[in-house]
């Protein structure tokens, strides 16, 4: 498994330098973040997915992802600042936090 993600790491980085702001680049930084996130690199998760929010602030997926990641560093009061704004930015999401 560690070899697929390894592959799928280098095609996504290739995908993110190459359109760093286009749909492509943006949702290949969320995969970077989850392939590290199973990888328990959390710290590199975090990063990753820190930078997809940021093009992409209305990315559900990363609000819920970060959030996961920033409890698992130990970073609950983060996480729960992040699970309220998400909760904010998406009321109308019917979905468990």
């Amino acid at each position: 498994q560690r070899g697929n993600h390894e592959e799928s790491l280098k095609h996504l980085t290739r995908a993110a330098a190459e359109a760093p702001d286009g749909p492509h680049g943006i949702w290949a930084l969320y995969y970077i973040g989850l392939i590290h996130s199973q990888q328990s690199n959390h710290a590199e998760a975090v990063r990753f997915l820190r930078l997809h929010l940021a093009r992409a602030p209305d990315s559900y997926a990363g609000y819920q992802a970060l959030a996961g990641e920033l409890e698992r560093i130990g970073e609950s009061e983060e996480a729960e600042k992040l699970y309220i704004a998400a909760v904010r930015r998406f009321p109308d999401t019917d979905r468990d936090w």
